[in-house]
């Protein structure tokens, strides 16, 4: 005769047990899930941060351009010249005023 192996009633469901589920649900339920979750609150839903979208471009002309290597000069003519500073051709000519541009200085905003 085989001995039945005794099992063990379910444990009931704890408190922690329950919030974590609930807030779960509220996660699985977020258009764009991240792996890594924010804070949950129990007084307020769920909502994971929109995506970036690394394809948009950046508001600002300095944020564009400024992560790449770039030499900027100003001309006497009021060109705006971009050079590339591995190969040292000239990436880009702007036309930003009628008189000479003597004075570049960086944004202290940073980009978001």
């Amino acid at each position: 005769m085989r001995k039945q192996q005794e099992r063990a009633p379910p444990c009931p469901p704890t408190l922690d047990s329950i919030i974590v589920e609930y807030l779960r649900e509220q996660h699985a339920r977020c258009p764009n899930p991240v792996t890594t979750c924010p804070p949950f609150s129990l007084f307020a839903p769920h909502r994971c941060p929109e995506p970036k979208q690394r394809r948009q471009a950046a508001p600002s002309f300095t944020a564009r351009l400024g992560s790449r290597r770039f030499l900027m000069l100003g001309t006497c003519s009021g060109h705006l010249k971009f050079y590339n500073v591995f190969s040292g051709e000239e990436e880009a000519n702007y036309t930003c005023h009628s008189s000479a541009i003597t004075h570049l200085q960086p944004s202290r905003v940073s980009p978001r």
